[in-house]
C-alpha cells in the first residue's frame, strides 16, 4: 500500500516553494496604559515590536507599554490584512476578548509580565 505524500512543503528552501519565502504576521498588542488592544500586520514582526515599544509608532507611542499577547502567521498577504481588517471589526474585537480572557486574567491579577522595558534594554 503507498502512503499519501503531504502536499505541503515544510522547507520551503529545499523545495524551492517561493510562496513560502516570506511570511506575514497580524499581531495583537495589549496597552497596559489604557487596556485597549491595537491590532497589525507586518512582515518583521520583531522589529515591528521593537518599534512599538521605544515609541517610534505614531498610533501606540502614547499608549506605552505594551505587551505582545499573540500573533498569527500567513504566507499569502492578502490573507494577513484580511484577517487584521476583521480583528478591526467590531466582531473581531469580541473574538480577541474572548480568545485572550485567560491571558488578560492573568495580566490583571498580576502574574509576571514581560513588556517592552525588557526590550529596551537589549
Amino acid at each position: 500500500m503507498r502512503r499519501a505524500v503531504p502536499s505541503v512543503c515544510w522547507a520551503p528552501r529545499e523545495c524551492g516553494a517561493k510562496q513560502f519565502e516570506y511570511m506575514y504576521y497580524v499581531y495583537i498588542l495589549l496597552s497596559l496604559k489604557d487596556k485597549n488592544f491595537y491590532v497589525g500586520y507586518t512582515a518583521n514582526l520583531k522589529e515591528r515590536y521593537k518599534q512599538h515599544c521605544l515609541g517610534k509608532v505614531e498610533s501606540t507611542k502614547n499608549r506605552r507599554p505594551l505587551k505582545l499577547m499573540c500573533y498569527e502567521a500567513y504566507n499569502i498577504k492578502a490573507e494577513a490584512t484580511g484577517r487584521e481588517k476583521f480583528l478591526k471589526s467590531s466582531d473581531g474585537k469580541k473574538d480577541l476578548r474572548k480568545r485572550l480572557l485567560e491571558s488578560l486574567n492573568n495580566i490583571w491579577r498580576g502574574d509576571r509580565v514581560v513588556e517592552c522595558a525588557a526590550l529596551e534594554t537589549r
